[in-house]
């Protein structure tokens, strides 16, 4: 899978031998995107404020969630249940794809609008942590 900041392309999806298997047609930019271990969604954050969950099966649009700043990552939990997204201005949320609800956020110590990509992520045993960056020194 491929997401495109050229709103021409969207979303691509390639075989191993890197032909184009196909356009999911979509007319937003790619910022980051994401694929549910158990391969049901497709997430994808465009450069402002969206998020778009597809149906990977059938490629359609499912829904789209307006976040309340820029982002910097998406990332889908091993149950491919939540959806944790890291903003620009130091927050990670924890979002349940199926009611679209908000379950958690975690703030950074020193938030700072940032201009790098600070990806997120849930480690441990169960996933039990959020780990993420900062441009703090």
């Amino acid at each position: 899978m491929t997401g495109h900041l050229d709103k021409g392309l969207g979303i691509t999806q390639w075989s191993i031998r890197g032909k184009m298997i196909a356009d999911w047609g979509a007319s937003h930019r790619v910022q980051d995107l994401a694929l549910s271990p158990d391969a049901s969604r497709l997430v994808a954050m465009d450069d402002k404020t969206k998020i778009y969950v597809y149906n990977f099966i059938t490629r359609e649009l499912e829904y789209t969630m307006d976040m309340p700043g820029r982002m910097g990552s998406v990332n889908i939990t091993q149950n491919s249940r939540y959806l944790l997204v890291n903003t620009l201005d130091g927050e990670a949320r924890l979002i349940d794809l199926e009611t679209r609800e908000t379950l958690r956020k975690f703030r950074a110590h020193s938030p700072k609008v940032s201009n790098w990509i600070i990806r997120a992520t849930l480690g441990g045993a169960n996933e039990s942590f959020v780990a993420t960056g900062s441009e703090s020194k």
